[in-house]
């Protein structure tokens, strides 16, 4: 059976997930790094970096509407005029109006962080996934990716989405256990949602050679 596409996101509103490439499509500065980082997870996603919308274009407080990321020098907010166009993809998460009106509240609990430094940047938690991928999840780890006191741009949106109210797994994974690709894979913005369709993560992959 084809797989059924669904028209691209170019609206996105509130609460809604946008995906990028650090660097741009060369991968300049910083986005080999994070392109290798991401490769030890065995996440394969072409996106390697993945941001909230906080207020869509032509917000009467926001007119070039607002994002929040987790960036190497902390959590912050950016606009989003700019990051429409080849190079990006934009998912849209089934939230309420009531989670859709939390977008922006939330998302300053991690860019007011540190006196409005931000969440510190995670690098450790690459290292940390990727250990766990490959099968090493003893409990101080699982406690380490778990805390949240620093975050890689995957992390601060799954718990922005959760302080709102929404969660994105119910695979029964671990808590901060989630990489650009397994944020892009349950939400794939080409593909039309299915009750039974399952989306192919890092996460369900392990599940599957665990039970098999």
């Amino acid at each position: 059976m084809p797989i059924e596409l669904a028209p691209q996101v170019t609206d996105p509103q509130p609460g809604d997930l946008g995906f990028a490439v650090i660097g741009g499509v060369e991968r300049k500065g910083s986005g080999w790094w994070i392109y290798i980082a991401q490769a030890m997870l065995g996440d394969a996603c072409p996106f390697d970096h993945v941001f909230g919308v906080v207020a869509a274009l032509g917000d009467p407080d926001f007119p070039d509407g607002l994002c929040v990321e987790a960036m190497p020098r902390g959590a912050r907010m950016s606009t989003l005029a700019g990051r429409l166009g080849p190079g990006y993809a934009y998912a849209r998460v089934p939230l309420t109006d009531a989670q859709r009106n939390m977008a922006y509240a939330t998302a300053l609990t991690f860019t007011s962080a540190r006196d409005g430094k931000g969440v510190p940047y995670s690098f450790g938690s690459y290292l940390a996934l990727a250990l766990i991928h490959w099968g090493f999840t003893p409990h101080w780890l699982l406690k380490r990716i778990a805390d949240h006191k620093s975050l890689i741009c995957s992390q601060l949106v799954d718990q922005w989405l959760y302080r709102m109210g929404f969660h994105l797994f119910h695979d029964g994974g671990w808590i901060g256990d989630v990489s650009p690709g397994d944020e892009f894979a349950l939400t794939d913005p080409r593909i039309v949602p299915s009750p039974d369709a399952v989306g192919i993560t890092r996460r369900t992959a392990r599940k599957k050679a665990a039970s098999s």
